[in-house]
């Protein structure tokens, strides 16, 4: 019998020995042991007998060992030569660790075209994976929590940077803690206090922090090596709690302030701006008391969620230690375990890259993303009754299982007779005489989760083995989820686009029948991805078409909330997108529900095809010209628009409209706007000689083509030095070979500007430059059409000229470029650049006037280009199709695009995809659920045989929530409703559900929060209020508005400073008061959340934020009533009450922000 292990952690010792960390049964203390191992990979026994000599002579240079029979493969035991561990004492891979031979043979099989199985699998893992080897699963934890010198503020210090001055722990089994720090501020002090560190985690299994891999354990493992204190790292296990809550569960913030308030009700001790070092120096007790609450914290949030016993768990069941965070590694260990059990199939070699040393380049950019490809129901707003919520029981684990998809069970010829084969929806067939690997695995998790579930029901909930058989049964649950969206990962070994393909397609099949049942039998069913910040796409509002970036159109939301982990925001007005109609065939305007957006967590790829480019994550749908949706992976070509919708002409430009407010201070003192009056735009400061421009100009006026032309090589070839780039002189200048077209630029420039100095210097060189040397130039310019070379813009009413005048600027672009001189017919011409907005809007432009786009990226350079072709087919072959990943750690951003659900990358227009349960209207009793249910199990059972071909169907669609009023708006997941029924169980009394709203933000007033709740509560009763009730409902709120009196709890804001408020782009609200504390000699620390509320307005009429210590009773009636607490009861009546007028009640302000006027006839 073979000997037992039960292990912690393993790795490659060399010389064909594997070390590992044990528990000694004994003495409970933790060693190193080790053992031989044979390690092996797989060849085709096909394979091995047309390359015997080969492998022969492998063996007589003893890279191989010995060789096995095993089915229709051969086990090829092979020796890793080396003799250095792959693991050092800091947990570090060993630069020794090299496998030159080894992969030597690789290469010279690859080049015999002999496929190779697992042979990345290295010899610590398929140790792992023998029958005797078991991971450990009790481990003895402890929480700790460091605290650092943090008198230098240059944000996150490096770790190791400062002193450590203390240190908490708390013990996970009896609560006990502890709390040391350094009595005086000497390297001697730290030192002991590292050591005193040092032995209680050697004491212990587990430690557990918070950001503890970022900030905690780098800093205590740098401190010690300052002073040469060596631990074994590889027997010490850290569990990143942070981590594992991100990995768990979404929310707005993962810090331990937050997720506390969320979870406990109770944060953090607020220690009111004193630093961490002054509390050491003056205050020790209220350093004490914040470092030990922070570990309580810690603490109590593992009692309430269990999560790090969860991840541990989940741990040992896919034979990985303890603090690994990455699912795939666990899911990869049961399907290649699967695989040697089953022996008909093994996995391709992944091939690994090694620099020129011979080390392997890992990708560490492992996540955990779920499937995508559901099909989301768009909402219908209203207020309904008796709502109930349908949901198919894990769905692709159920698709999985019921058409047997898997690699093994893939055919991919006509070898297999199509009644021995399962047919899915997205046209793979998958062989049905045996289950193949992933259905075998999904259902062994499946039977392990129900044998803890049948023991659980068998005890006394509340008692401890009730509680135990609970945590197994989740553990089970929170593997097979995790599993699932592992499965979706392009690295793994056992991802296949068609396997993928075939699960999510499944699940929309599924998931639309059971929708079209519904509809069909009468029920209303009212309910049921992302690109990068820079990229840009094509919006209206009103009647002005502009090119934005997707981070500047989130910026331009007024209403935002966050909700799993996203944030998402929406308009006063109506924005319009961009969009294209399959039905109908045309391209079109469509309202823009919202904008989402959401930290990076997978990976970016940048597409681009031959008529457009983007840049989008990895799982974004791409649309095809039949209107399919596919991944920028899947090597297909996108669908790109060839002409956008008519658009209203522009006769006249107020110039003003199409400049952002803009200003500056100046050295001496004062604000400097720029400003208007009804003829003429200038800088507000006085000046004896002041700078004018024309605000209003005339598209017919013969000096128009002139301005277009100024504008044009401005962007080519100008430059403007503005206050906040130069503290000299301030202008602009466009520089030429060609004097007479600068010439031709300064009459315009005198015609366009009075009182300005304008003039043209020749030089000897040949490089001739219009000089504009006025500061209000210098802003036009940069307001216009931007200042940097890659932030250069198309000013956005260029879009809405006639089509002679836009093909005259487009001239003038590519004469600025010096792509040619005049534009011919018959001619291809390019224009490059390495502005995204400046390529996206020309391109968009171009196809205006009809013109064959191209567009390309240059990625040695970092530019793009935009190419006019004579004709469609011209140099086809010379445009490559290219999707590779790219470094981006920012912001991803989807919108939600009414009717059409899709939108462009302006950047050649192409056409991206915006993206379960369904909220079922008007069924009375649980008996008609059953019934449904009933009947929807029938008709997924009639799918899967009659239609797939499928023995068995075990789809699943259960009754998850029940409402018994509930209201829905024109927008994802924001509804509310009273529950009646949830997971199983009456609710009663009914609990009032609220998702999405400003209740359930952080970021909004109190008076919002509190009264948005109340009027849910009173038009979600049983007898909604009747409109002459809401009607003086709304004037009470809107008369208390007004009255100045509301207190400051419901007036005030808070929101966190993340950053230094000098690294800020531009002033925020919270930015604001932050620096008007500092300037008040107020303490304030980056991390701290600001509270304000809003006074009044400035004299450019935006709302002036003030300090809470500030308040005297005023605040700005107005900006409170119509930007804040208005809004968020009109989103809801609106929908209760659609035949009624609302607008109305929004009143105006004069610049103090009290009401002028209000209506109250609005009934009639």
């Amino acid at each position: 019998m073979a000997e037992k292990f039960k292990i912690m952690r393993a790795w490659d010792r060399g010389l064909n020995k594997i070390a590992y960390v044990y528990r000694n049964p004994e003495t409970g203390k933790k060693g190193i042991g080790e053992t031989k191992f044979a390690w092996f990979f797989y060849v085709l026994a096909e394979d091995y007998e047309r390359l015997r000599s080969k492998f022969n002579q492998f063996t007589s240079n003893n890279v191989i060992n010995s060789v096995e029979p095993d089915g229709k493969y051969v086990k090829i035991y092979a020796d890793y030569p080396h003799k250095t561990e792959s693991l050092n004492k800091e947990m570090e891979r060993d630069w020794g660790y090299k496998t030159f031979a080894f992969n030597d043979m690789l290469e010279k099989l690859k080049m015999l075209e002999c496929e190779t199985f697992e042979a990345d699998i290295p010899p610590h893992k398929r140790f792992a994976l023998q029958d005797n080897v078991e991971f450990e699963q009790d481990y003895k934890c402890l929480f700790f929590d460091i605290e650092t010198d943090d008198r230098i503020k240059n944000g996150q210090p490096i770790p190791g940077e400062f002193r450590i001055l203390s240190v908490a722990f708390k013990d996970l089994v009896d609560g006990k803690e502890a709390f040391l720090k350094i009595a005086e501020d000497t390297d001697e002090e730290e030192k002991e206090l590292l050591i005193k560190i040092g032995k209680i985690f050697n004491s212990y299994d587990v430690i557990i922090s918070w950001n503890g891999i970022s900030f905690d354990l780098p800093y205590v493992k740098s401190r010690m090596m300052r002073y040469g204190i060596q631990l074994d790292w590889r027997k010490i296990f850290h569990q990143d709690q942070m981590k594992v809550f991100q990995k768990s569960v979404s929310l707005r913030s993962y810090s331990l302030e937050n997720v506390s308030q969320e979870y406990l009700g109770e944060g953090k001790v607020q220690h009111e701006g004193i630093g961490v070092y002054e509390m050491w120096l003056n205050h020790p007790e209220l350093l004490e008391k914040y470092n030990r609450v922070d570990v309580r914290r810690q603490y109590e949030l593992e009692m309430k969620t269990k999560y790090l016993a969860v991840a541990r768990n989940v741990n040992a069941i896919g034979m990985c230690p303890c603090d690994d965070l990455f699912i795939t590694r666990k899911v990869d260990n049961l399907i290649v375990k699967q695989a040697q059990e089953d022996k008909h199939y093994h996995f391709k070699t992944i091939i690994r890259e090694y620099d020129e040393n011979g080390q392997l380049i890992q990708d560490d950019d492992e996540d955990d993303d779920k499937f995508e490809g559901a099909y989301v129901f768009p909402p219908k707003p209203g207020r309904y009754k008796n709502v109930k919520v349908f949901d198919y029981s894990s769905l692709y684990p159920n698709v999985i299982k019921t058409l047997n998809i898997s690699p093994d069970t893939l055919v991919t010829d006509d070898s297999v007779p199509d009644e021995m084969c399962i047919k899915t929806p997205s046209g793979h067939r998958f062989r049905k005489d045996f289950i193949g690997i992933l259905p075998k695995v999904i259902t062994r998790m499946k039977e392990k989760r129900d044998f803890y579930k049948d023991l659980m029901s068998k005890e006394s909930p509340g008692s401890l083995m009730h509680k135990t058989y609970d945590n197994l049964q989740y553990v089970y649950k929170s593997f097979g989820l995790s599993f699932y969206g592992a499965l979706g990962e392009s690295h793994t070994r056992f991802y296949d686009t068609r396997v993928a393909e075939s699960v999510t397609l499944g699940g929309q099949y599924f998931n639309k029948a059971g929708a079209k049942f519904l509809e069909d039998e009468g029920y209303i069913i009212i309910y049921g991805d992302s690109v990068t910040k820079d990229r840009c796409t094509i919006i209206k509002t009103n009647d002005d078409v502009s090119v934005v970036s997707f981070e500047e159109l989130f910026n331009k939301t007024t209403k935002r909330y966050i909700k799993d982990g996203k944030e998402y925001g929406s308009f006063d007005e109506n924005v319009t997108a961009l969009s294209y109609n399959f039905q109908t065939h045309d391209s079109e305007w469509k309202s823009v529900d919202c904008v989402i957006r959401h930290k990076v967590k997978k990976e970016v790829y940048h597409y681009r095809y031959r008529h457009g480019v983007t840049e989008v994550s990895k799982d974004h749908s791409l649309i095809n010209s039949e209107g399919q949706c596919f991944k920028p992976t899947d090597g297909f070509n996108a669908f790109s628009l060839t002409q956008l919708p008519d658009i209203q002409p522009i006769t006249t430009i107020d110039l003003l409209d199409y400049m952002e407010p803009y200003s500056y201070t100046r050295k001496r003192g004062g604000d400097v706007y720029l400003t208007a009056d009804s003829e003429k735009i200038f800088l507000s400061h006085n000046q004896v000689k002041k700078t004018t421009m024309l605000r209003h100009l005339n598209v017919n006026d013969p000096m128009f083509n002139g301005f277009l032309s100024l504008l044009a090589h401005y962007i080519c070839n100008g430059s403007s030095s503005t206050p906040e780039t130069t503290q000299s002189r301030k202008g602009t200048s466009i520089a030429s070979r060609d004097f007479w077209l600068l010439n031709q630029l300064k009459q315009t420039t005198d015609w366009l500007f009075k009182n300005a100095e304008n003039g043209l210097l020749c030089q000897s060189d040949g490089n001739n430059k219009l000089q504009m040397m006025t500061c209000l130039q210098a802003i036009v310019f940069r307001q216009l059409c931007g200042q940097k070379y890659d932030q250069k813009r198309i000013p956005n009413f260029v879009y809405r000229l006639s089509l002679e005048q836009k093909k005259h600027f487009i001239q003038q672009l590519m004469i600025g470029d010096g792509s040619i001189t005049e534009i011919k017919s018959g001619t291809n011409y390019d224009f490059e650049s390495a502005s995204i907005k400046l390529i996206s809007g020309l391109s968009t432009l171009m196809k205006q006037v009809g013109m064959v786009v191209v567009c390309q990226s240059n990625f040695n350079k970092k530019t793009y280009t935009v190419k006019n072709l004579i004709n469609e087919g011209y140099g086809k072959h010379l445009i490559e199709n290219i999707c590779k990943p790219i470094d981006y750690d920012d912001y991803l951003y989807d919108l939600s695009v009414a009717d059409n659900h899709n939108f462009v990358d302006a950047m050649g227009s192409i056409l991206l995809h915006n993206t379960d349960s369904l909220f079922v209207d008007k069924i009375k009793s649980v008996d008609d659920v059953i019934d449904l249910l009933g009947k929807i199990q029938k008709l997924c059972d009639k799918i899967a045989k009659e239609e797939f071909n499928a023995d068995v169907c075990t789809l699943e669609m259960s009754y998850d929530k029940g409402f018994r009023t509930f209201l829905i708006v024109n927008a994802k997941k924001r509804y509310a409703g009273y529950l009646d029924y949830l997971d199983g169980h009456e609710v009663n009394p009914c609990k009032l559900k609220i998702t999405g709203f400003e209740y359930v933000r952080t970021d909004q007033c109190g008076f919002v929060k509190k009264y948005q709740k109340e009027i849910l509560e009173w038009i979600l009763s049983d007898e909604p209020p009747s409109p002459i009730d809401i009607r003086a409902w709304i004037l009470d709120k809107q008369t208390k508005v007004f009255s100045s009196k509301l207190p400051l709890d419901e007036l005030m804001f808070a929101q966190k400073v993340t950053k230094p408020i000098d690294q800020y782009d531009k002033p925020m609200m919270h930015t604001k008061v932050a620096a008007q504390m500092l300037k008040d000699g107020k303490d304030f620390w980056v991390g701290d959340k600001v509270q304000y509320f809003i006074e009044s307005f400035d004299t450019r009429q935006k709302p002036l934020p003030r300090p809470l210590y500030a308040f005297t009773g005023k605040y700005n009636e107005s900006y409170y009533w119509n930007n804040k607490i208005f809004p968020a009861f009109e989103r809801l009546l609106v929908v209760a009450y659609p035949t009624l007028k609302w607008n109305e009640y929004y009143v105006k302000g004069n610049s103090s922000g009290s009401a002028k006027a209000g209506r109250s006839f609005l009934w009639n």
